[in-house]
Formats: C-alpha cells, structure tokens, sequence
C-alpha cells in the first residue's frame, strides 16, 4: 500500500488526482498539481517513506552494533517526523486518504 502510494506521487497517475464522471463519460483529472488534496496525499506518503528509512537505518545499526553511536540522531529524526505528522492531522485530519472503497 506503501509502495502504491509513492509511485502515485513519483508518476503523478490519474488515480493519484480524481475520476470525474459525467454522464457516461468519465475524464481523468491528472496532475501534478498542489491542491490540498495532492498535499495531503505527499504528505501522507513522504511520511510513510521516513517511517520506513528509519526502519532501514534502525536495523542496520543494531546489525552493525553501531546503534548506541547514532541512536539519539536517530531519535531526533523520529519526533521530527511525529511533530509533522501531527501538523498533517491538524491540517487535513486523520482519515488515510487512500482508503479504497
């Protein structure tokens, strides 16, 4: 789901903006674009790839025996991304916006 959501912003694909229907006719809104929805998408999806490069770095580390070395930069990384995704929640709330229907 990760995975979908970064490719959605790197390829800016139609699904990423909207599916407008008109009649029977449906248009593909594509971007990019910086509405608040794209934000809020980026936002969402930047957020789960740090998430995920910490992940990365914590279990090098500790396969390394390095963590001890780096922990509180690693520490600092990590309340940064909270305090952000706190201001997210503030802006756009906290529904995922690529829950599939």
């Amino acid at each position: 789901k990760v995975y979908k959501q970064l490719c959605l912003m790197k390829h800016s694909a139609p699904k990423m903006q909207d599916v407008i229907v008109k009649g029977k006719i449906f248009e593909f809104l594509i971007g990019p674009y910086t509405d608040e929805r794209s934000i809020n998408h980026a936002w969402l999806s930047m957020f789960h790839a740090g998430r995920l490069t910490e992940l990365v770095i914590d279990s090098f580390l500790k396969l390394t025996k390095k963590f001890d070395a780096f922990s509180k930069e690693l520490q600092a990384v990590s309340l940064t991304r909270n305090d952000l995704n706190k201001k997210a929640i503030e802006k756009f709330g906290s529904n995922d916006p690529f829950l599939e229907s």
